[in-house]
This record gives structure tokens, C-alpha cells and sequence, in this order.
């Protein structure tokens, strides 16, 4: 058994290969995102900034921390684990971000440190820089190094747009010297009621096609949300739900994939 499922990761592995790429192609961090079908550079959350949108490090008034756990289609040696820790309150707001994916066998780790300001009035800027360690078993590791650029725009108060690059020194990574995705998305939120807000990205990998995004979520209480959404180029289908009690907050993510299956996440939130 245990052989069978490293031969599936490790087709898992090739397959995302030969799509264009050695490694560290977007998957997505926070159950909250990925819940809404990986949308929202958009909607000002503090939830993994670091990763989905630095720009807005500044903006909470709360630092916070945040872990994420998320299996990848029932596969034991396939999961991908995140840490982030934001300081908006500093001189220079700072983020940092920490990331591991794959198992025994493959293993990408993403190390993130960035910031986020108020460059004009209603319009944020961000810069951050990326690390890159490679592992696969009997091949050795890997490093390399990319700098990436969001930002963020608040049109009225129900109107919000965003952005982010990155990789934009277009970095390669191992002896191959295989190239790291270069990917930038862009996107809008807004809000229709108090309760119900509707999120739209574009997500453009060089090398792939567009992939559009739509996700929507309802606030049925103070403490309760609901999300549900779908991406195009690959389709996947997600929801799930976030709590928010005190100053914690924990999202549950389920994504449906029609031929990989179910995967499953779960996010933890504090602000102290």
C-alpha cells in the first residue's frame, strides 16, 4: 500500500512537470481563499497576506498569526503545510511567510518576507521576496531566489481592485536550470449587501492559458461565512465556511477536482 501511493505522487509529480515547470507553481494558502474558489487579491483580508496579497500588510490593526494544513486528494505523502506572521503595526510593516509542500520523496519549501504601504490615497503598494528550496530524494536540493510586486486600490466602499506579480526576475532553480513560473493575477471584489460579497480573478502562468475565477461569500452571522467557488482552467469546484470567535478565526475549505477527486484544508487564525 504504502508503495502504491509513492508511485501515484510520484506520477502526480511528473505529470506537473511535463505541464511546463520543475516546481512551486501556484496552489493557493489560506482554507478562507481556497474556499471561494482561490479568489480574492481583492478583498483586503489580513488572512496570509503575506502570500495572497502583500500590500495590504499595513492595513489590520492587529498583528496576526495564521497556520494552514491541506491534503492534496487523499494522498498521505501529498500535503502542504503554511505559517504566516504579520507586524502592520511596525515602522515598516513586515510579513513573513513560510511554506512547505509535497512528502518523503518531493519537497518544495517557499520562504516569503515582505511589505506593505499606503503608496497614494486608497492605493497600496507591496514588494516581497521569495525563497526557494528544491529536495527530491536521490537527486539532492535545489535553491534559488524571486522578487515578486502587489498592490491594491480601494474605488468607493463597495469596489475594490488588485494585483500581484511575481517572479518578475524570471528565476531558475537546479543544475537544468529550469525555469520558475512567472504568474500574475488580477482582480475585483465587491460588495452588494453587508452580507454577501462576489470576487473575480484572472490567473495568467506563462506558459498556460488564462484561468478565471469566480468565488462568492455570505455572512450568515457575526461569526459565521459561507464561500463557495470555481476556477476554469483546470476546474475545480470549492466551499467551505469560516468562524470567527474572539480574536481566532478558523476556515474549513473542501475542492473537487473531476478527475484527482476531493482535497481537504483547514486555516487558524490569531490576533494579538
Amino acid at each position: 500500500m504504502k508503495y502504491k501511493f509513492s508511485l501515484i505522487f510520484l506520477v502526480f509529480v511528473l505529470l506537473s512537470v511535463q505541464q511546463g515547470f520543475a516546481a512551486f507553481e501556484d496552489r493557493g494558502f489560506s482554507s478562507h481563499y481556497l474556499a471561494r474558489g482561490s479568489t480574492g487579491i481583492a478583498a483586503h483580508d489580513s488572512t496570509f497576506a503575506i502570500f495572497l496579497n502583500p500590500s495590504v500588510l499595513g492595513d489590520s490593526p492587529y498583528r496576526k498569526v495564521d497556520l494552514f494544513y491541506r491534503n492534496f486528494y487523499g494522498l498521505p505523502d501529498l500535503n502542504q503545510i503554511a505559517l504566516s506572521v504579520s507586524f502592520p503595526d511596525l515602522i515598516i510593516p513586515i510579513g513573513i511567510g513560510l511554506s512547505q509542500y509535497g512528502g518523503k520523496l518531493y519537497s518544495e519549501m517557499l520562504l516569503r518576507l515582505g511589505t506593505g504601504f499606503l503608496l497614494f490615497p486608497k492605493m497600496h503598494l507591496g514588494l516581497h521576496a521569495n525563497g526557494y528550496f528544491l529536495s527530491v530524494q536521490n537527486y539532492g536540493n535545489s535553491q534559488s531566489f524571486g522578487l515578486g510586486i502587489s498592490g491594491f486600490y480601494q474605488w468607493n466602499k463597495n469596489l475594490s481592485t488588485g494585483f500581484m506579480i511575481d517572479n518578475v526576475n524570471a528565476p531558475t532553480i537546479g543544475q537544468a536550470r529550469e525555469a520558475l513560473p512567472i504568474t500574475m493575477i488580477v482582480g475585483a471584489s465587491y460588495t452588494f449587501t453587508d452580507d454577501l460579497q462576489f470576487h473575480m480573478d484572472i490567473f495568467k502562468e506563462d506558459r498556460s492559458a488564462f484561468d478565471y475565477r469566480l468565488g462568492v461569500e455570505y455572512i450568515l452571522s457575526s461569526w459565521l461565512q459561507f464561500s463557495a467557488g470555481f476556477q476554469t482552467e483546470v476546474p475545480i469546484f470549492s466551499t467551505g465556511f469560516a468562524l470567527f470567535i474572539a480574536h481566532f478565526d478558523i476556515a474549513y475549505s473542501f475542492q473537487y477536482h473531476g478527475e484527482l477527486g476531493v482535497s481537504h484544508s483547514m486555516s487558524v487564525g490569531y490576533e494579538f
